[in-house]
């Protein structure tokens, strides 16, 4: 009798977890329709997308003598050692087109909120309650920009909770060596699909301590060194990746080099050296609710080892560079912040109602809070200005201001996949996060190139100069659209302002502006050299 009720116990169980995922897969699917109805129009054309895709290249092509990563002090294309995300987008450009490295995010990020779910139920999260998370974290909105313009941060944190997953569901001995092995396979490939992948690193640690503690509460052989077989999953794994790339590594270690010290410091122009804390909360206002529901978190179950490895991603950003693709990387804190508050509660939304109301409330709040932002706001506003986003007019415009053939082009980053199908060499300096193209960076690149693209904020009197001195000639401005919207503070349009900046916030944290391209500003050499 004890027998068939764990039978029947054990199907009951097994019949839920069915339903769980085949529910999830369901609601994720009709999420990424939502999004993917907007794929080629929202976001504009980032300069992230663009130079994921050409790392990619320049690893896949390192014989290339062109680049929109090219590194001035070296003459030469980045390479980079982390280079499995920038590959992955490249290929993905190659097979499918101008979509495919969107496409490719979406997967990523998708497979990343996936496993989200699978870690907060792991943790004793209840399933509502992990599934409401997981769509909390899938639909912030710094994550749905980040991955609706083709960055692979969700292919990053996707290997990083992958790690945290299979430490959590460590079980006897034996599976504990296999296991923690794995997950520091997983914790060394993610840095090689994208190196922010080491903001979650405190994250992983935290779930080594979780399984040091359950190897001594456990009793199975405590002495067993944790740190050792992860070591030797994270080392094997980095020499696998590294060995296709050796070679390159060799010759260009200097330049790989120089190219990550691009990336640990702002521009000079950068937010105009603002304090890197404000810069951070500026960043963190888009995603207001859960940061503070964070915090609540942190506070009511008093999670000093949360707090610290917060504490160090935040300490790490601001030593380096933060921005907001950076500050991204706290949201998966945050999740784990707030599933604490439902450790150990039922499935039933009968009983969480009664006993802990207001924190049910609060996972309400955040989801309503996500959905409304982007599922509904977002594509309302992609759609609402559709034809100033389609793709169709940068290939137009690339094709007006210098045409098919071989050509080496300095070119803004949006005209990169029109460049390309036309033929283009095309040329762009690696400089650092918000740093501007001067006339000092402009003359170390003009000896290599026959045009010159430049937008209004680059237009100085020093570049003019530089380019007339070095026989360009000016063949005047390309307007994108036909009826220019005025831009006035800071690129906001009139409605922008009219609506007390929250228009404006709601365009930022999408990257979804008025009339993103252009007017661009055409040089010429006076005698174009095609024997590139």
């Amino acid at each position: 009798m004890h027998d068939q009720k764990a039978t029947l116990s054990s199907r009951g169980y097994s019949a839920n977890k069915y339903r769980l995922w085949i529910s999830w897969i369901v609601i994720l699917f009709i999420l990424n329709v939502v999004f993917w109805a907007t794929i080629d129009i929202a976001p504009f054309l980032h300069m992230d997308e663009i130079l994921i895709v050409e790392l990619g290249r320049n690893i896949l092509n390192t014989e290339t003598n062109w680049s929109v990563a090219w590194l001035l002090s070296q003459n030469k294309p980045v390479i980079t050692i982390f280079y499995l995300g920038p590959v992955l987008q490249e290929v993905s450009y190659q097979l499918i087109g101008e979509l495919g490295p969107r496409i490719s995010a979406f997967i990523g990020a998708g497979a990343a909120a996936t496993l989200m779910l699978n870690w907060l139920i792991s943790r004793g999260v209840g399933a509502i309650v992990a599934t409401i998370l997981a769509l909390v974290f899938f639909l912030d909105p710094l994550f749905v920009q980040a991955f609706t313009m083709g960055r692979v941060d969700g292919w990053a944190m996707c290997f990083c909770i992958a790690a945290c997953c299979v430490l959590r569901n460590i079980g006897s001995e034996y599976s504990f060596k296999l296991k923690t092995i794995l997950a520091g396979a997983l914790s060394a490939a993610a840095v090689f699909v994208w190196p922010s992948a080491l903001f979650l690193y405190p994250l992983i640690f935290l779930e080594l301590l979780f399984v040091t503690g359950k190897i001594s509460s456990e009793r199975f052989n405590s002495t067993v060194p944790v740190l050792r077989f992860f070591s030797i999953g994270c080392l094997v794994t980095a020499a696998i990746i590294i060995l296709p790339i050796m070679n390159e590594l060799y010759e260009n270690l200097n330049t790989i080099i120089k190219g990550l010290l691009v990336n640990t410091r702002p521009g000079t122009s950068y937010e105009q050296a603002e304090n890197p804390f404000i810069i951070l909360l500026r960043s963190l206002k888009f995603t207001p609710l859960l940061t503070l529901f964070a915090l609540i978190g942190i506070l009511i179950k008093r999670d000093l080892k949360l707090a610290i490895a917060v504490g160090v991603v935040i300490t790490l950003m601001v030593l380096t560079v933060v921005y907001i693709h950076r500050v991204l990387y706290l949201v998966p804190y945050f999740i784990a912040a707030v599933s604490a508050l439902y450790y150990g509660k039922k499935n039933s939304s009968e009983k969480l109602f009664r006993a802990h109301k207001a924190i049910t409330y609060c996972l309400g709040v955040l989801l309503i809070w996500a959905f409304t932002l982007s599922v509904l706001a977002r594509p309302a506003l992609a759609f609402s200005q559709y034809t100033e986003t389609e793709r169709v007019l940068l290939h137009k415009t690339a094709n007006e201001i210098v045409g098919k053939g071989n050509y080496a082009v300095l070119t803004p980053f949006e005209l990169y996949y029109a460049g390309n199908e036309l033929g283009w060499s095309m040329y762009r300096p690696y400089i650092a996060v918000g740093e501007k193209l001067s006339a000092d960076i402009l003359k170390k690149l003009l000896p290599n190139v026959d045009y010159v693209i430049l937008i209004n904020q680059e237009i100085t009197e020093e570049v003019v100069k530089l380019l007339d001195d070095q026989g360009f000639r000016d063949k005047g401005w390309y307007h994108v659209y036909k009826d220019p919207v005025l831009k006035k503070e800071y690129g906001k349009t009139e409605a922008d302002l009219k609506y007390w900046g929250n228009l404006w916030r709601l365009r930022t944290v999408f990257s979804i502006y008025r009339q993103p391209y252009g007017p661009y500003r055409t040089y010429v050499r006076q005698t174009i050299n095609r024997n590139i």
